[in-house]
């Protein structure tokens, strides 16, 4: 019922209105995303519902947006941007489908990292040769980070910040550089370690009066799935159970993913 939920898109009936001016938003240095800390929680139901639904208001006479009613944000447009650094604006509805299709996938891992019971070492003469057995892949979004100053309405934004993601694995992998090694040898796609955002100088994000605001990134991830073995001698021993691994997906020379402008009441 719980991923049910997330695909269930509710319509509200918010209205605001908008007043803008132009400034140049910049900050020396953008503040720190919240660690998420899964054992807080009993259950994953619980840890779960911390990431809030973002649902799609589209009331008559107004532009749809997204708001999610745990968190208390709100997003009014999102953008991609190609290879050649043009941005391209993204559907809503579809961005909100795919926004809570992710935070699954992230509570999923975030929690499983955190309840893992750490891998007792194999007593053995040899050193072990770990490999990893990709199953599936898939190119989820990852956890929104600041890409600009936070701003009072009325006002535009125009510029971001380049923002750095780097690659993660599950409990089970992170332990040794071997099985790091191991999984990125396994995937069936290029492994970045770490990257950065385009800083884009030309974009258009309005926060309406009465509002505070900031553009957000989320990036976008390579993910591989499957399992990590431990052989001796060539000799296939030890199942290490299912494991991941996350690569930044790269644009260019830049992280793929999507800016959005995410307002609360202020």
């Amino acid at each position: 019922m719980i991923r049910r939920k997330f695909f269930t898109l509710l319509l509200a009936t918010l209205f605001i209105n908008s007043m803008s001016m132009s400034v140049h938003a910049s900050a020396a240095n953008h503040e720190a995303v919240d660690k998420l800390d899964s054992t807080k929680y009993v259950s994953f139901e619980a840890f779960l519902e911390t990431f809030g639904v973002w649902e799609v208001s589209e009331t008559r006479g107004t532009t749809p947006y997204l708001f999610n009613a745990t968190t208390g944000y709100r997003i009014d447009s999102a953008w991609t941007y190609d290879e050649d650094g043009k941005l391209i604006e993204i559907d809503l509805v579809a961005h909100a489908i795919e926004l809570n299709y992710s935070n699954i996938l992230n509570a999923e891992l975030l929690y499983s990292t955190g309840f893992t019971v750490p891998i007792m070492p194999i007593n053995d003469l040899h050193q072990p040769n770990y490999r990893f057995h990709q199953s599936s892949s898939s190119t989820p979004l990852g956890i929104a980070v600041p890409a600009s100053a936070e701003f009072r309405g009325p006002v535009t934004i125009q510029h971001t910040l380049g923002v750095s993601t780097s690659h993660s694995f599950s409990a089970g992998v992170n332990a040794t550089w071997q099985r790091e090694g191991a999984v990125q040898a396994g995937a069936s796609f290029n492994w970045t370690r770490t990257s950065t955002s385009q800083e884009i100088t030309s974009g258009s994000w309005q926060i309406a009066s009465g509002r505070i605001g900031r553009v957000y990134f989320t990036p976008r991830y390579n993910q591989t799935n499957g399992r990590l073995w431990v052989y001796y001698r060539n000799v296939r021993m030890h199942d290490r159970g299912s494991q991941w691994g996350r690569s930044p997906r790269l644009v260019g020379q830049f992280t793929d993913g999507v800016f959005e402008i995410r307002t609360r009441v202020g």
